[in-house]
């Protein structure tokens, strides 16, 4: 195919038009410059919440994640990658470099939020004009979640990042049809797909994309005149997935292409009790056991791998879809709306902008465009556009791709975040559309796209049972960061805010805890025995009731509990050594060693594995005395 030569304008460079780009410039200047400094104040904000240097869910699992690499500098790890492995590994990189500072990736995280602002200026001044470009950087320079999200220890704002540099090159690409183009383009691609795995969908339609929207005719024809592209598209994608898919190999033995929590995800979004949205499962103790595997195998009666886990969860996922084809087209259709309707739907109300906005963020509460806004726009806009839909297929197939790979597993705000920009720039398209349509009093163009986005309101408001939020999650978390503290007074008034929510087992245990802590044993063993009537296959409610005994010194009673807690998960390490404890106490010396030589087995905690050896050494002097 020959290259198109670059054209050349004719028409003189005026003097207005030097001034209006200038304008443009110094408007976007602004638009930068106040999207940096609403970030900045965010940051600085959160420095005196409760949640500043305290870190919860994802955000505690990647940071500890990253200063465990640093501590042991062991790179690759022992097990296959659970959780996708960019971000953890990003912050390893910054703590190493600069010292383990939260504040600075925040401030990272600031600048790196700033330049998606500009890239979504450059990609929809490329798409659209220079006014629609200007609307839509404005409106991420003020989009209250961009601006959340900048200072959470998450991977959203990295991701948003390069999947607009993915874009950028897409649409550069089939602009260009260089091959540096489209292998910079698979680069930025393989990085979306270790943020988000789902992303193998996009990168895929993407390849279909190349290959049958080109002009030549015949199978033969086309194959000829894409191979370059799709092998250095390939190339690119490969050159950054397979050294994690080998690390994956080399460390486990076995074929997982990036991460094993596929299976748990398209289970959690594709069973009976699903909502469309994270729901936490309720048949086994998902806090101590992510995967999913400890009851996997409990199921199967045999140990598992992360890959054979995972396949597990994906069977069961699937069987559900095959008994139910019905309920689960049902389901689809629901998390199709819930995808693109005006909710945020967030996984919790700790990670929830809301939340902050309501108790600690006075710059949260003064940005009043929220994704109801974007959401309704962006719809308007989708129709309006949809015309043009050849000139836009990439575009396109990037927003369908990504929302149907987001549907298959569940519905929440993180997981929609990286595709906000697209949303904004239908939006921009939609206002700037409807400002010449009123400019023109041409208002029939209103009736259809009015009547489209009016009828999905309808529905989504109407018809659509739609999840409920509440921020019992963020009450709990308030009262372990008090526990934590020694502020058990505290602890227990957060705690019991939190119940007022919504019951929870966890709620439950913290209590018995609190309780405990302070002395008061009747209320703890309340408390015990609610979290065990609420949930009665939770290991950690059996231990915890069985350790408020053993610090009575009533050690038949814990001897009976702790015995439960191992039907439940055989392999609690702490309910292993205390019954070990129990038994070296009570002077049944072969049962202690029995027990200990099994938490020697299983146990990485080496400092407790010392003290373990030296009890083992002693019991078995006393069985010899004996």
């Amino acid at each position: 195919m020959s290259k198109k030569k670059k054209k050349f304008s004719s028409k003189p460079i005026t003097e207005a038009t030097k001034k209006n780009k200038n304008n443009n410039l110094i408007i976007l200047g602004i638009i930068l410059l106040v999207g940096l400094v609403i970030r900045l104040i965010y940051i600085f904000e959160l420095q005196s919440t409760p949640f500043g240097d305290n870190l919860f869910s994802d955000a505690k699992i990647y940071n500890e994640w990253a200063k465990s690499i640093i501590a042991s500098n062991d790179w690759l790890g022992n097990d296959v990658f659970f959780m996708a492995p960019v971000y953890p590994y990003f912050l390893a990189i910054i703590y190493g470099m600069f010292g383990q500072s939260v504040l600075l990736i925040q401030l990272l995280q600031v600048v790196i939020s700033t330049f998606s602002i500009l890239l979504i200026y450059i990609i929809s001044k490329k798409l659209f004009s220079e006014k629609i470009a200007l609307i839509g950087s404005g409106i991420a320079s003020l989009y209250s979640v961009f601006v959340f999200y900048s200072g959470a220890i998450l991977s959203e704002t990295l991701q948003l990042f390069f999947l607009c540099l993915f874009v950028y090159f897409i649409l550069k690409s089939s602009e260009t049809n260089r091959l540096k183009h489209w292998f910079l383009s698979g680069i930025f691609g393989g990085i979306s797909v270790l943020f988000r795995g789902n992303f193998v969908l996009v990168v895929f339609l993407i390849l279909i994309c190349i290959f049958f929207f080109e002009s030549a005719k015949g199978f033969i024809n086309k194959l000829k005149s894409t191979y370059k592209r799709i092998l250095v598209f390939s190339a690119g994608i490969i050159l950054i997935i397979f050294p994690v898919t080998l690390r994956n190999y080399i460390i486990a033995d076995e074929f997982v292409l990036l991460t094993s929590n596929g299976g748990i995800n398209f289970y959690l979004g594709n069973n009976e009790n699903s909502q469309g949205v994270f729901v936490t499962p309720q048949e086994f103790d998902f806090h101590n056991d992510l995967a999913g595997q400890k009851y996997a195998q409990k199921i199967l009666g045999r140990d598992l791998t992360a890959s054979e886990t995972s396949s597990f969860w994906f069977e069961k996922g699937l069987e559900y879809i095959v008994k139910n084809p019905d309920n689960a087209a049902i389901l689809y259709l629901k998390k199709m709306f819930l995808f693109f309707g005006p909710s945020e739907n967030p996984q919790s109300f700790v990670m929830n902008k809301d939340f902050y906005a309501d108790n600690y963020s006075t710059i949260l509460n003064l940005l009043i465009i929220d994704f109801d806004i974007i959401s309704f726009l962006a719809l308007f806009g989708l129709f309006l556009s949809w015309s043009r839909r050849k000139e836009l297929k990439y575009f396109y197939i990037i927003f369908f791709g990504y929302a149907i790979s987001t549907i298959i597993f569940f519905v929440n705000g993180r997981f929609r975040l990286a595709l906000l920009p697209l949303f904004i720039i239908l939006a921009s398209f939609a206002i700037y559309e409807i400002y010449t349509f009123i400019k023109n009093k041409n208002y029939k163009k209103f009736i259809l796209p009015f009547t489209f986005t009016a009828v999905f309101g309808l529905i989504y408001y109407l018809l659509i049972p739609l999840p409920k939020f509440t921020d019992y999650d963020a009450y709990l978390q308030l009262g372990n960061l008090a526990y934590n503290e020694g502020k058990i007074d505290i602890a227990i008034q957060n705690y019991n805010k939190s119940l007022s929510i919504q019951e929870n087992y966890l709620t439950y245990i913290n209590l018995g805890n609190s309780y405990g802590v302070i002395g008061n044993f009747e209320k703890a063993d309340f408390y015990f025995r609610k979290a065990i009537k609420f949930n009665p296959e939770n290991p950690l409610a059996y231990f915890n009731w069985g350790s408020l005994f053993f610090f009575q010194n009533k050690l038949k009673e814990a001897e009976v509990i702790y015995l439960k807690t191992l039907q439940i998960d055989p392999f609690f390490e702490q309910a292993i050594a205390n019954l070990g404890s129990i038994y070296y106490i009570t002077e049944q010396y072969e049962k202690a060693i029995e027990y200990y030589q099994t938490f020697l087995a299983i146990s990485k905690d080496e400092e407790i594995k010392k003290t373990i050896r030296i009890d083992i050494e002693t019991a078995k002097k006393r069985l010899l005395e004996k």
